[in-house]
């Protein structure tokens, strides 16, 4: 059994993946993550100017990219 990644590492690697909003999210996310933990998501998104339904993708995206590179 594989060892995961702190989320953080996998969002670094695979941020040339993402959509042009996808990597705004991202950017956010690392720029502040202490910040970040304790947001909703609708607070989050309206923060980085995207929709909920953009977080929710990323979110999916971003756990199989963890999933794939842990593995």
């Amino acid at each position: 059994m594989s060892t995961p990644l702190p989320i953080l590492h996998v969002l670094e690697h695979e941020q040339a993946k993402l959509s042009q909003l996808e990597r705004k999210l991202a950017e956010r996310i690392l720029a502040s993550p202490g910040e970040i933990v304790h947001m909703g998501i609708t607070e989050l998104a309206e923060q980085c100017g995207i929709s909920t339904a953009t977080i929710t993708r990323f979110c999916k995206v971003l756990h199989s990219a963890a999933s794939l590179i842990s593995s």
